[in-house]
């Protein structure tokens, strides 16, 4: 028995619904690369295509199209089971793990709203204060994926755009992105390759300049308002502090495409209180991004 993964037959789904990489990411919060490689894991498995690729998208073969529909239907009893447990068992608790920032800018300042929307439904987090940091009795998990791929269960949230970032002492009106290594320069331990895909880009080399390295985006910022260096930080941490005149900008918005924060559920049988969650925590992101 081939031993396929119901995640893979669902981005499978999706695609069919789609007949279009790109829209079939965008729905279900994953990047293209993702979605495609699963696409591809599960093909290997069955032995056969299930899609023609084409510039314009990709179109189902007559043999996906029946053998999906039928994984539809039962993944459609699955979903069914999942959701008559959750609602027999009167649990409405999610138990996170999260970043302190996104408890900071998030899950803190935004409670009552969740609670206001979904009375029903109990909210228990955690801080990690350590990489890849779990308990025992983690439900979901929100993260940072600083470069790779990410796994191809989580939803995005946010934090794929940056910013270059300091102090309006040391950004002045002449400080250019090629400028930035004269500087020492802030560094995540976690999202090295922001920095080195900047200066790639750039046609710079980092070979001499000095780095400060932190564990936490916080720490970076908080650097940054003392004029420690230049940070490179995901854009809707910094806007305000811009906006305020705390920090200055230097150069254009940077794309870090599947870097940013994640959404991961580990324990199934929380679907259901995972999926109102996670709807509302997209809303409150995007109206943050």
């Amino acid at each position: 028995m081939r031993d396929i993964r119901l995640s893979s037959l669902r981005i499978c789904l999706e695609v069919l619904r789609r007949q279009n990489l790109t829209a079939a990411a965008q729905a279900l919060n994953m990047t293209q690369s993702a979605v495609s490689k699963n696409v591809q894991q599960v093909e290997a498995q069955l032995g056969v295509p299930l899609f023609e690729r084409s510039k314009d998208g990709v179109v189902p073969h007559d043999n996906a199209r029946i053998f999906l529909s039928r994984i539809a239907e039962g993944i459609g009893t699955i979903d069914a089971a999942v959701e008559a447990f959750v609602s027999s068992q009167g649990s409405g608790t999610l138990r996170i793990v999260a970043p302190p920032i996104i408890a900071q800018r998030f899950l803190i300042p935004f409670h009552h709203d969740l609670v206001a929307r979904h009375p029903d439904q109990e909210l228990v987090f955690r801080v990690r204060t350590a990489p890849g940091q779990r308990y025992a009795d983690t439900d979901a998990e929100i993260f940072f994926n600083g470069g790779g791929s990410p796994p191809p269960t989580a939803q995005w949230l946010i934090g794929d755009r940056f910013w270059v970032v300091a102090h309006p002492s040391i950004a002045t009106a002449r400080l250019t992105l090629k400028d930035v290594v004269h500087y020492p320069l802030l560094q995540h331990v976690k999202v090295e390759a922001a920095w080195f895909q900047l200066a790639e880009r750039q046609g710079i080399s980092l070979a001499a300049t000095r780095f400060h390295y932190y564990e936490q985006y916080g720490l970076i910022i908080d650097a940054a308002l003392q004029k420690l260096g230049i940070a490179i930080v995901p854009r809707f941490l910094v806007r305000d502090a811009v906006q305020s005149g705390q920090l200055q900008r230097i150069g254009a918005e940077i794309a870090f495409p599947e870097m940013g924060y994640y959404y991961q559920l580990v324990r199934h049988e929380k679907l259901s209180v995972s999926r109102k969650f996670f709807t509302w925590l997209k809303e409150i992101a995007d109206a943050q991004a």
